[in-house]
This record gives C-alpha cells, sequence and structure tokens, in this order.
C-alpha cells in the first residue's frame, strides 16, 4: 500500500507538471511532449492496474485463511465498543460482523466472564482468560480470550484474539481418559492377581460351614453363626468373581448368542428367584425382539451384566416405589445406524447393525456430578457390603467394550435407562441336541459305579 500511495504521488505531481507546460509551450514543441505524456501515464495506469491486481490476489488468499481461521480478532474503544472484527465470527459467537461492531464487546461473552473480562481491561495490562461462549439455545464453544492495550491511537484501546480451543479440550478430555485407563489397567492386572490369592483362600470359608451344618447335633445359635459366615463367604466370592471377570475380559471362546435367551434363563434361575423376592414391590415388564439377531460373545459374562444392571434397577426402583411406579423395563431390539451420530443414542456411533439391550427403571435418577463415574470401580454411593461392592456397573461396561460394543446411559428425576449395543450377526444358532433326562444320568452313574 505504501508503494502503491508513493506511486500515486509522483504521478500526480508529474501530471500536473507537464500539464502545465504543455500549455505554455508552442503547439510544434508541445505535441511531441504530449505524446510522451499519454505514454508515460498508458505505462503508469498499466503498472498500477497490475499492482491492484496483485493486491486483490493477496486480499483473496488472505481473506480465504482469515475466514477458514478458528481465531478471531477484534479492537475495541475506550467505551469498550467493538471496532473491529475479522475472521468467522459466526463461528465463534454464531453472529455476523455487522451484528457485533460498535456493540459493547463483552455482549458476546456469559454473564459469570463478562465482569471479569471488564476487570482485567481496567487494569490496562496485557492478559489472557478462556470461557464458555454460547452459540445457541444448545451449543456453547469454549474458547480462549487473549487482549493487549494500544498504545498511541487515538480511538482503539485495546485488540487481541478470541481463538477457539475446542480441539485443544477434546485432547485433554482424552489424554485424561488414556491416563484413566492406564490407571484402571494397571488397577485391574493388580485385582486380577489378588483375586487370585484371594478365591483360594475364601474357597474353605464359603463351603466348610456348609458341611458342617450338615450336623444335625449342632445347636441353633452355632447353626446361625455358620450360616452368616457362609453367606459373607459367598458374598466374597461373587466380588472376587467380578474383580477376575474385569481383569481378565472374555477370554474364553465366544459363541453365538441370542440375548433373549440369556434373559429368559436367568430370570428362570431359583438365584433370581431370590433376588426377586426381596423387591416384591417391584414388577418386572419385557419387550423383547421375537426376530432378534444373533452375537458372537461370552454368556457367563453377558448373564451377568444382565443380572448387574436389573440388580441396579430393582434397588433404584424399590426406593421410590411409594410414588406408584414401581416397574423396570427390560427389553431387546434390533438396531441399525448408517451415520455417525446415532438418531436414537444423540451419540457417535459406527454405521452398522446392533442388538440392543435396555433396562430402565422408575428411580429418582443419578445425579449429573456422578454420571462420568458410575462405571469407576468401587464407585457407589450405596452402602459398601449391603448393596453391592461397587464393581457392578464396572463389570458391565468392560463386558460391553470387550464385545465391541456400546454403553450409554440416560438419566432424570423420573429414572435411569442404560442402553447396551452388541455388533450383530445375521447367523442362525446352532441346533442342540435334545438334552438326557435324569434317569439316563442316574442310569450312567449307576454304571459306572458298578
Amino acid at each position: 500500500m505504501r508503494k502503491i500511495t508513493r506511486l500515486l504521488q509522483i504521478w500526480a505531481a508529474l501530471f500536473i507538471f507537464l500539464a502545465l507546460l504543455i500549455l505554455f509551450l508552442p503547439a510544434q514543441t508541445g505535441k511531441p511532449i504530449c505524446l510522451i505524456f499519454f505514454m508515460l501515464n498508458g505505462s503508469f495506469i498499466i503498472l498500477l492496474l497490475s499492482w491492484v491486481k496483485s493486491i486483490k490476489l493477496v486480499m483473496k488468499e488472505t481473506g480465504l485463511i482469515v475466514s477458514n481461521s478458528k481465531e478471531l480478532m477484534w479492537a475495541m474503544d475506550s467505551r469498550l465498543n467493538a471496532t473491529f472484527i475479522c475472521g468467522d465470527p459466526e463461528h465463534i459467537s454464531g453472529k455476523n460482523a455487522m451484528a457485533l461492531l460498535n456493540k459493547p464487546f463483552a455482549s458476546i461473552l456469559p454473564e459469570d466472564a463478562r465482569d471479569r473480562f471488564n476487570t482485567l481491561i481496567r487494569e490496562n495490562q496485557p492478559f489472557s482468560m478462556e470461557c464458555l461462549i454460547s452459540k445457541g439455545e444448545n451449543s456453547t464453544l469454549p474458547v480462549e480470550i487473549l487482549a493487549e492495550p494500544i498504545h498511541g491511537s487515538w480511538q482503539d484501546t485495546f485488540h487481541g484474539i478470541i481463538r477457539d480451543i475446542s480441539d485443544q479440550k477434546k485432547l485433554q478430555a482424552l489424554k485424561k481418559e488414556l491416563n484413566r485407563l492406564k490407571k484402571l489397567k494397571n488397577l485391574g492386572d493388580l485385582a486380577g492377581s489378588v483375586a487370585h490369592d484371594l478365591n483360594n483362600s475364601l474357597a474353605g470359608i464359603a463351603t466348610y460351614p456348609e458341611i458342617l451344618l450338615m450336623d444335625d447335633t449342632l445347636s441353633p445359635k452355632i447353626r446361625a453363626s455358620l450360616a452368616i459366615i457362609k453367606e459373607s463367604g459367598q458374598n466374597a466370592s461373587a466380588v472376587v468373581s467380578d474383580l477376575l471377570t474385569i481383569s481378565r475380559g472374555i477370554r474364553e471362546e465366544c459363541q453365538l448368542l441370542n440375548i433373549n435367551t440369556i434373559i429368559k434363563r436367568f430370570m428362570a434361575a431359583p438365584e433370581f428367584e431370590k433376588i426377586k423376592a426381596a423387591y416384591r414391590k417391584v414388577d418386572i415388564e419385557m419387550h423383547l425382539e421375537p426376530e432378534l439377531l444373533t452375537i458372537s460373545g461370552s454368556y457367563i459374562h453377558i448373564e451377568k451384566s444382565i443380572m448387574h444392571l436389573v440388580i441396579n434397577a430393582l434397588e433404584e426402583t424399590s426406593a421410590t416405589a411409594g410414588r406408584g411406579n414401581g416397574t423396570i423395563v427390560l427389553s431387546t431390539a434390533n438396531h441399525y445406524t448408517d451415520s455417525e451420530k446415532d438418531g436414537y443414542t444423540e451419540q457417535n456411533l459406527s454405521p452398522g447393525e446392533y442388538v440392543m439391550l435396555e433396562v430402565l427403571d422408575a428411580g429418582k435418577g443419578i445425579p449429573e456430578d456422578c454420571l462420568n463415574k458410575i462405571f469407576d470401580p468401587f464407585f457407589t454411593k450405596k452402602k459398601m457390603g449391603r448393596s453391592g461392592s461397587g464393581l457392578g456397573l464396572t463389570l458391565v461396561k468392560n463386558t460391553v467394550l470387550d464385545h465391541q460394543g456400546e454403553i450409554f446411559v440416560a438419566s432424570d428425576e423420573n429414572g435411569t435407562k442404560f442402553t447396551l449395543l452388541f455388533p450383530a450377526l445375521r447367523s442362525e444358532l446352532p441346533m442342540t441336541s435334545q438334552p438326557a433326562s435324569i434317569e439316563e444320568i442316574r442310569g450312567c452313574l449307576v454304571a459306572k459305579v458298578l
């Protein structure tokens, strides 16, 4: 721009000089000079046009760079009104430049950040701050504001940059999650080795009381004590079993499974009858997809996951059953998504076919500050030793991830819904042979004894 200004000044001076010279010279002398003047004038215009074309090209490239940048340059005057906006303001604030100019610059900031911004401005020192800028009703953007005072300007007092730091925040969250997973892996390895040793020690505690209870001569007081020891040993064994499951994962060979079959067998088992008897006020509704696709997985791990989810739902619903809604819902369905953003879960999900398992309770919901912790080992808001060990949901999540699936949680004051998605297969379950009758089994045993 300085070069163009200088050329324009030279051209204007030369133009005036030659124009005056032509006026005072005779016609014969003035014609050649006039010709030279027009040639110089044309050359200068061509040069100027080439400069203008180069400037337009540079400005166009600069505009593309600035418009695609995640940074917004700004300046404001002594009244704290925005006087200059350069970049992509709609990406940062959801508003165009005209809507921001000559308006209080702090108006694009959330209310809790405006006072902090204005206080830092009054200190008249360079500063930086982070905050969330609202881009709409349900959209916010994490930004970093860099500001520096302007010295010597007659109008502007501050200038700076607003930088989109959403990628940095995501990277920080990923690093934090990676560190957490490393800690959990180390904890799992340690828990696995400790659980293996504990399992051997607990075998005697869980089984010998049962042998002693076969003695009919025991007094009721001793019998009651042995029953407590037996139950405690069994509870401890269940915790150790969960630790081993979490640390080892699905090492056993996977097989074709139908989750409906696992649910029905679990519901018909005597163990579940004992669980249901403890929560008589709660009803269980089942909505199972009759044409459910199969999955490849570990029967025992998925059964344990169903058990922990159902027990958790029974406990939560039972605590609020007095409100008149003592029902949990257990459902399965075939689920398909063809985009990265799944419309049902509102979460990122790889395209494909899934088998969906949902458990919905009617409890009071999970507090928002606990939602990110419920899958951590030993995290529980309940009384330890009475309402679980804090490993149930950890086992559920590990099982889903080991099966290359996804798990999502939605919770409010009306209840909590766990959604488990397993990659589906379009394979038929193999035909199973008819199991031998009890008489046949007894016959075989008698033959072996003889």
